[in-house]
């Protein structure tokens, strides 16, 4: 990955890279984060987590101001952003849609770690879903 020799190279504070559970159960060289996490963990940067709340490249109509269809139920976005926030990041940034704002801030507000099961559980639940990066 590029950002992975960037961080070689140069003295960052903070990286911010894409993060979700999608990307997890979809992860290739191009897409998995855990290097960069492992390596952000060892310089001691901060990890700002972007697309959190991703759930796959819109499929049909927009129903939001995202390039994204991302999730739009407080239970969804709870896993979402729960999983996020349980994989070592510093903190995530939220969607940018302000229809779903209120529900991120409660997701936020009720944050728990997520066990390695219900992580697992979350990662073999997108087995059907597409991944955001790489776009294709």
């Amino acid at each position: 990955m590029t950002i992975i020799e960037a961080v070689r190279r140069f003295d960052f504070d903070t990286l911010l890279f894409p993060v979700n559970y999608i990307l997890k159960r979809h992860a290739i060289p191009d897409n998995d984060y855990e290097p960069l996490l492992k390596l952000a963990k060892m310089k001691d940067l901060g990890t700002i987590a972007m697309k959190a709340f991703t759930k796959q490249p819109w499929q049909g109509e927009r129903r939001y101001q995202t390039w994204y269809e991302p999730w739009d139920t407080q239970d969804k976005i709870d896993e979402a952003l729960w999983f996020t926030l349980s994989q070592g990041v510093t903190t995530a940034a939220s969607s940018g849609e302000p229809r779903l704002f209120e529900m991120m801030v409660n997701a936020a507000e009720r944050y728990r770690s997520l066990s390695r099961d219900e992580q697992k559980e979350l990662i073999e639940s997108a087995s059907d879903l597409k991944p955001l990066f790489p776009r294709r």
